[in-house]
């Protein structure tokens, strides 16, 4: 062989091993495991205000549970303590119980699909889950369930309006049924149901903020606010009060006022930086964050005293926690177990910040709080949108990394 052809073979084999070098260092390295395990520390600690109150201590449960993938499954699995629901992304669910008979009935959870607006329903009883209605509504973004009503959100085809469907389902879902219904005014902003589940607050986007209750569907629309500000975030815990918190930055001072269904407005919180709050529907307590030195400062403000108590390890915020109907001064949330340096709350709304979080129970008559449940630290849960059964039995979640909605038993913990 001449010495050309020899330094072409050199030159072609050192190619092809540089080549299998490369493929081999970035194609085929092996993933990178989480090692850190959920923190079992309580997310409170005493109380740093008046020394009238008592200090939260820690109560963490026995039951507590670990939990793996590798030996559970959580797909649609009735005999897991943690249940993954969902097959796809949603855009909001509700619980609710079915009557079988007159002595009987079954605990249903319902769904509507993020992408198409589908609805879907698992029966918690046999794990069957099923289609309710094959309504196409196209990437919604947000939605809320009020017994057969939804009322869902998207963008239309102007990128600058916002749509709000409200429809219903009929009494008998099987086979898969149509959503029926209309929309109401464009440009909703703020939206909030009431307790009862059959009047809906609303304000439009404007240089103003007009506040209007109505029923459901658009009908009967009352106005109850009129204000030169407009960027707020409502929730309805009380029949007869709505709560209006600004809504949050890092770089802003927040506000929380209470609007009573005649229009009284009156402030209830204030001067609080990047504020976001949880009221009970008793109207007693507030769980509430604030952004302090890169971080979150969190804990429950008691109006009738006028005193707070601060959650000085793992503080969590508002919007991944629910109180309980059942017994005013309990509250569960997802606390995470770990906290990086951020700009809160707006990193973690614009999803450049994901938590891993525990589920802890608040209960404000002793104080204590106690370690529910460890969630499993490969499925990385950023639990949002808490919500509860009717008995307080069973715990049901979005996980806003993917919005796939997840259920846990809480019963006998």
């Amino acid at each position: 062989m001449s010495r050309k052809y020899t330094v072409i073979l050199i030159i072609v084999i050192a190619a092809i091993v540089l080549a299998l070098g490369i493929f081999l260092l970035f194609f085929t390295s092996p993933a990178i495991q989480n090692t850190t395990g959920p923190s079992s520390n309580s997310p409170f600690g005493s109380y740093n205000g008046s020394s009238s109150t008592t200090p939260i201590t820690s109560a963490d449960g026995n039951n507590s549970t670990a939990s793996s993938s590798s030996d559970v499954q959580y797909i649609n699995n009735p005999t897991s303590q943690l249940l993954k629901i969902s097959t796809v992304p949603i855009a909001g669910a509700e619980v609710f119980d079915r009557k079988i008979n007159a002595t009987t009935s079954v605990s249903i959870v319902r769904y509507i699909e993020r992408a198409t607006g589908h609805t879907d329903e698992y029966n918690h009883s046999t794990g069957a889950l099923s289609a309710s209605s094959n309504t196409t509504i196209p990437s919604i973004y947000q939605a809320w369930w009020s017994s057969n009503t939804v009322l869902a959100q998207f963008i239309g085809q102007s990128k600058d309006l916002v749509k709000t469907f409200t429809g219903n389902l009929p009494a008998s879902t099987s086979p898969a049924t149509q959503l029926i219904g209309g929309f109401l005014s464009d440009n909703i902003s703020t939206l909030a149901i009431s307790p009862k589940g059959n009047r809906v607050f609303t304000i439009q986007k404007g240089d103003s903020a007009l506040g209007y209750i109505s029923n459901l569907d658009g009908s009967k629309k009352t106005s109850v606010l009129n204000f030169p500000f407009n960027e707020w975030v409502a929730q309805w815990p009380n029949e007869n009060t709505i709560t209006l918190t600004t809504k949050p930055s890092s770089g802003a001072l927040g506000f929380m006022y209470f609007l009573t269904t005649g229009g009284a407005m009156t402030k209830a919180l204030g001067n609080i930086t990047g504020l976001t709050t949880l009221t009970n529907p008793s109207l007693s307590y507030t769980i509430y964050s604030s952004s302090q030195n890169g971080s979150i400062s969190a804990g429950i403000y008691n109006f009738s005293k006028n005193t707070y108590q601060q959650f000085t390890s793992n503080p969590t915020l508002p919007e991944k926690c629910v109180w309980s109907k059942l017994n005013k001064t309990t509250a569960y949330c997802a606390v995470p177990t770990t906290i990086p340096s951020g700009n809160y709350p707006d990193d973690w709304y614009q999803g450049s910040v994901s938590f891993v979080d525990n589920i802890y129970k608040i209960d404000m008559s002793i104080p204590t709080v106690q370690l529910l449940y460890q969630l499993p630290t490969d499925q990385s849960i950023d639990a949002i949108n808490l919500f509860l059964d009717a008995k307080e039995e069973n715990l049901y979640f979005t996980n806003k990394s993917d919005y796939y909605l997840w259920g846990l038993t809480i019963k006998g913990l």
